[in-house]
């Protein structure tokens, strides 16, 4: 057991490395562009919540799971991206607009019903010892695809912005310096706390 956490471990650390990596050349060798505090602030919060969740899942949820289950479960990762997509201004008019709204409102509602129906009724067929560890987990990592469901128009704006300012801007490389540190770090620490080694 304890030679599978390392293995999750490595697993999620090895692309983070990569990430500080490329930041680390790129703060180093060009120049950047710093986010402001509630920018930099936004893009922890979501990173940190998507460890966290990412952390629930592979130490408490998924362990419980057969492989196919946990496969199928993570069909439903998008619901912080399905409800931001909600607030969303829709290119269409009229009754397609409200066609466009019904459909991403009911793709929500089908993901957070699985979520909450699956570990109730299959009960006897799983070993989850924390029944709200699949639901919290997959809502909190879903925190990590916020950026590719963030459009120019709607009620988000401010998260396209910074999504811009990330990608456009030039902020990317200072600010995933930090967090790639901080993400390794926490996922250690989640694995240290919810599944001693």
């Amino acid at each position: 057991k304890v030679g599978w956490l390392w293995c999750i471990f490595f697993a999620f650390a090895a692309p983070e490395v990569g990430t500080f990596i490329h930041s680390f050349r790129n703060v180093i060798m060009k120049t950047y562009a710093t986010p402001s505090v509630i920018e930099f602030a936004i893009v922890f919060m979501f990173e940190t919540l998507h460890v966290i969740g990412t952390g629930i899942l592979f130490f408490l949820a998924f362990p419980g799971m057969d492989s196919v289950r946990a496969l199928m479960a993570t069909n439903a990762v998008a619901i912080f991206p399905g409800l931001l997509k909600i607030f969303m201004k829709h290119d269409f008019e009229g009754i397609y607009k409200w066609m466009g709204l019904a459909m991403t409102v009911i793709s929500v509602i089908f993901q957070v019903s699985a979520l909450a129906v699956w570990p109730l009724v299959n009960r006897s067929q799983n070993d989850i010892d924390h029944i709200w560890a699949l639901p919290i987990g997959m809502f909190l990592t879903s925190f990590g695809w916020w950026e590719c469901f963030v459009e120019e128009k709607g009620h988000l704006r401010k998260l396209w912005d910074i999504k811009t300012k990330l990608t456009d801007g030039g902020a990317r490389g200072f600010t995933y310096f930090w967090i790639s540190l901080w993400k390794i770090t926490l996922f250690l620490g989640c694995m240290m706390l919810i599944a001693p080694v």
